[in-house]
């Protein structure tokens, strides 16, 4: 029916919103692989822009939908390449879908690996995708990352943006605050693991009682002393954060795995 109204010259595929976004970026949006096929098969330039610079690809990234998977994947006539596209702030495609806290967000970074994205890129502000993921506490998107490759983790877990803040900074600063400290009793047995992570499996434990802040504070910490590069970050800062953001499991974190710095904050105060 589209091809037939598109022989026709009955559809604009450049028909526009106020937003200046085009059909195909709904289409991305929401899944609607028959329409894209069409648009495909038609030879649609999905290279179109809306008014902040986004393609359909960007579209289909801040809905986390399946779209970009789903074709990166297909051997059919179908298939596309995704392209590495930004935005006029430089946004990636990636760096869209960081502010998505969802598990399916591995989706989007296996589209990204497969199509040799550019991981390390930075936007206008300087940020990479974790800074974005955690102002966000998108901790599910930081997992996959240290997963498929660790190193890139190591690296832009340490990347300043423009305002010389690392993602790790971003982390404590966009935390949310909260009114009163809920009360939290310190293990004094066995190694901090013991507390903090599953033998069995590594998951974090005590999951379903933090913030999706806290959890990702929890797996950044435990990933930098393991990586030996603790005492590259402002340690004092992320304790007074946590001090006047009325967080206690940040707190604790800090003081298993900075035990001497905390302990100089403490004393300053």
């Amino acid at each position: 029916m589209f091809r037939l109204l598109h022989s026709n010259g009955l559809v604009n595929w450049n028909d526009r919103d106020n937003d200046q976004s085009t059909p195909l970026h709904y289409a991305f949006c929401h899944s609607n692989y028959e329409f894209s096929q069409i648009a495909i098969i038609l030879k649609i330039d999905f290279d179109v822009r809306s008014s902040n610079g986004s393609t359909p690809y960007h579209s289909a990234a801040v809905c986390l939908s399946l779209t970009l998977y789903v074709f990166m994947c297909t051997n059919t006539e179908y298939k596309l390449t995704i392209p590495d596209a930004k935005d006029i702030n430089g946004l990636s495609i990636l760096q869209y879908g960081s502010h998505i806290r969802s598990i399916d967000i591995n989706l989007l970074l296996e589209v990204a690996l497969v199509s040799k994205h550019d991981l390390y890129h930075t936007d206008i502000s300087g940020k990479n995708f974790l800074h974005y993921a955690a102002a966000n506490g998108n901790f599910f998107l930081y997992l996959f990352v240290i997963q498929k490759v660790p190193q890139v983790a190591t690296d832009l877990l340490q990347q300043k943006d423009a305002f010389g803040n690392t993602p790790v900074d971003e982390l404590f600063a966009c935390m949310p605050s909260q009114k009163v400290m809920k009360p939290f009793k310190l293990p004094t047995f066995g190694d901090y693991k013991q507390f903090l992570f599953s033998a069995d499996d590594g998951k974090l434990l005590h999951l379903d009682i933090l913030s999706p802040h806290e959890s990702f504070i929890a797996f950044v910490l435990d990933h930098l002393i393991t990586e030996n590069i603790l005492d590259h970050f402002n340690i004092k800062n992320y304790i007074l954060l946590s001090i006047l953001k009325t967080r206690s499991h940040p707190l604790f974190y800090l003081k298993i795995y900075a035990k001497e710095q905390y302990n100089d904050a403490i004393r300053s105060l």
